[in-house]
């Protein structure tokens, strides 16, 4: 229970959850879309991803890294194309694989 209005436990719930918005938001800046998402329902998600580093091409990356070379190369390393293929296979593993039959 979050106790009454205006109480102690309910500022620090209050607290609790504006902070774990904010993180969310940070992962969805940094690019990561799932780990912001999944961030509000698990909490430690988004600390995680607000700590790790942006995915090239976002907006944390574009405003942040530019003054810092070092950070986005490391980045671009970490987001390379094994990562892309990797990330694929999860997807077609957990949503099925894409067939060439579909048309609209």
């Amino acid at each position: 229970m979050t106790g009454r209005i205006g109480t102690t436990a309910w500022w620090s719930s209050v607290a609790v959850i504006a902070l774990n918005l904010l993180l969310c938001v940070i992962c969805l800046l940094k690019g990561k879309v799932v780990t912001g998402v999944v961030g509000i329902v698990i909490g430690i998600v988004a600390i995680v991803g607000a700590i790790r580093l942006a995915k090239p091409g976002s907006w944390w990356a574009v405003h942040r890294y530019a003054s810092r070379p070092r950070r986005a190369a490391r980045a671009t390393r970490r987001y390379d194309q094994r990562y892309q293929e990797r990330w694929n296979r999860l997807r077609d593993l957990v949503a099925g694989a894409p067939s060439r039959e579909w048309t609209c």
